[in-house]
């Protein structure tokens, strides 16, 4: 109903160089603009175990890819980060239709997929044979959300792009030997 009525929308986080106080990126998140209730978030309207994402998936590829061309036009370089579910990465044919996707424009630095690490945690083969797939094309992945008690984190053999931890993963690393 969602993508029938047009009222999904991405929404476009920019990712802040510190050392040069520049943009680096954005992190493109979905809404909904929903007629009577609002602006809703991912956590309202994506089912944990829904297996059919695949529309979503794709409308957001579709999208960010022709946002990203517009936002670097007359700019410097940026990366983009989207979020997909797990499902998405089931099919070897959606990472190659997205990756065939990409822009090719010099404004573009690099594409990161980014994955939840409970998405992770639930099949962590299916996750490392997709992040292979994407680094053949030169797409990153990036972990979102890992804690302390993530019990996949075996990043030998594993190309990650970039890992979010929570705060209470290294909190307190300074005086733990197991969190060092």
């Amino acid at each position: 109903e969602t993508l029938r009525n047009g009222w999904l929308e991405l929404w476009y986080e920019p990712k802040i160089d510190l050392r040069e106080m520049s943009l680096r990126g954005v992190d493109a998140t979905t809404r909904i603009r929903h007629p009577n209730w609002g602006i809703l978030s991912p956590a309202s309207f994506i089912p944990e175990d829904d297996s059919d994402l695949r529309a979503l998936s794709e409308f957001v590829v579709d999208r960010v890819m022709a946002d990203w061309v517009y936002f670097t036009e007359g700019r410097r370089p940026i990366e983009m980060t989207v979020h997909l579910p797990k499902e998405a990465l089931e099919s070897s044919d959606f990472i190659d239709r997205m990756c065939l996707q990409l822009p090719d424009h010099a404004a573009l630095a690099r594409l990161t997929v980014e994955i939840s690490s409970p998405d992770v945690s639930r099949n962590p083969a299916l996750v490392r044979t997709a992040a292979k797939q994407l680094e053949a094309y030169n797409v990153g992945i990036s972990i979102a959300d890992v804690m302390a008690e993530s019990s996949w984190v075996d990043v030998v053999d594993f190309p990650i792009a970039e890992l979010q931890v929570q705060g209470g993963f290294i909190a307190g690393c300074a005086d733990d030997r197991d969190k060092q």
